[in-house]
This record gives C-alpha cells, sequence and structure tokens, in this order.
C-alpha cells in the first residue's frame, strides 16, 4: 500500500486554490442575462388572473424572465 504525503506548501496553495475557484461575488443572486428590460410593463395571463406591473426580460427575442416591480431592486432603479 502506499502513503502519499503532502508538503504543507502544497497543501495551503491547493486550499487556496479551492477557496478561489469556489468564491461568489455576486453574495448567492444569480446573474441574468437580457437584451431587452421592459420596465414596469403591464404583464397580464387571462388564464390564471394575472394583472400587475412586472419588469419583462427579453433575450434572444424570447421572454425569460418576469419579475414582479420591487421584487428586486437593482431593476427598480436601472437606467436606460
Amino acid at each position: 500500500m502506499r502513503i502519499f504525503r503532502f508538503s504543507p506548501v502544497v497543501m495551503f496553495v491547493f486550499g487556496l486554490a479551492l477557496i478561489g475557484g469556489c468564491s461568489d461575488s455576486s453574495n448567492g443572486v444569480p446573474a441574468r442575462s437580457f437584451d431587452l428590460l421592459i420596465k414596469n410593463g403591464r404583464v397580464m395571463d387571462p388564464a390564471t388572473g394575472l394583472d400587475q406591473a412586472a419588469h419583462v426580460l427579453v433575450a434572444a427575442g424570447k421572454i425569460t424572465e418576469i419579475i414582479h416591480v420591487g421584487q428586486d431592486p437593482s431593476l427598480d432603479h436601472a437606467e436606460p
């Protein structure tokens, strides 16, 4: 049976690489990618009775996400 021994320096560098590769600067908020943002649009869905103001995100010609006004402050204050 072979036993591998690693120096403390190797373990330290490996630990830094592991921690650095796993860090996320977005604070748990996934990044959104969109081509067009329609702010405060009126969103209606007769099937569910939905009728409210919301932000509509469009990417590649398709609606990708509908965010209720006030749900994401970064979109509420986004500049054109």
